[in-house]
């Protein structure tokens, strides 16, 4: 009769221990930090909300915890918009200003 009780209880443990390693090995798998990848914003002339633009998508990535890049691609800014673009990746490694030809070498390779 204990013996039973023992065998039963230890079927439980290792039950829960294989539920609990599945939900491991699913979070590690579906986990967004393993995928890199780049977000191309193309500014051209003066842009009055690019402040808010880039803040925004500057934001969503850090709260979702993404492991991108924003590539800001200059299409031909105007001075005034270009600082402010400097200005904001200046306090984040994650934002890089480019021109067109260089956002091929900033982006992140997507291997499928």
């Amino acid at each position: 009769m204990i013996r039973i009780i023992f065998i039963m209880i230890l079927s439980s443990l290792a039950l829960i221990g294989l539920i609990d390693l599945f939900h491991i090995v699913k979070s590690i798998i579906l986990k967004a930090n393993h995928v890199k990848f780049s977000i191309v914003l193309p500014v051209r002339d003066r842009t009055a909300d690019i402040e808010f633009a880039i803040q925004s998508l500057s934001n969503t990535l850090e709260q979702k915890n993404y492991n991108a890049n924003l590539i800001i691609a200059d299409l031909g800014m105007d001075f005034e918009t270009l600082q402010i673009c400097y200005a904001i990746a200046k306090d984040n490694p994650r934002i890089i200003i480019c021109n067109p030809k260089e956002v091929e070498y900033f982006s992140c390779e997507v291997n499928v």
